[in-house]
């Protein structure tokens, strides 16, 4: 509701106690994480993903929030492919991170790696 006001301060406090309630809350997590972009704060929105893989280190959108949020800092495709396979590692009978995983490696051309993924 303050995000539609345009009240930042008071809708990254509402979204602060969701967390408090629920560290695992990827919605408040990923509002105060666009808040944190917008504010020019990648780290603190990597930060708020990290502390919701503490209290789920299998929630899926936690990890690939974390790689879209490399990806978008400009990180190496190495370091994007590492939080990948983490994601992967983590849930690996969930689609995305592994649809992921043969996307970057098929762009690095290692068609045999991205044939094994899709096993």
């Amino acid at each position: 509701m303050q995000l539609l006001r345009q009240d930042a301060k008071a809708a990254r406090a509402a979204f602060e106690r969701a967390l408090q309630n629920d560290a695992a809350s990827m919605p408040a997590a990923a509002s105060l994480a666009a808040l944190d972009i917008n504010e020019k704060q990648p780290e603190k929105a990597r930060e708020r993903f990290e502390s919701v893989l503490k209290a789920d280190g299998k929630n899926v959108q936690a990890l690939m929030a974390l790689v879209e949020l490399s990806v978008r800092e400009g990180k190496p495709d190495a370091e994007v492919q590492t939080a990948i396979e983490r994601a992967v590692k983590a849930a690996p009978e969930a689609v995305e991170p592994r649809v992921a995983l043969v996307d970057i490696q098929l762009r690095q051309k290692a068609n045999a790696a991205a044939l094994s993924a899709t096993r």
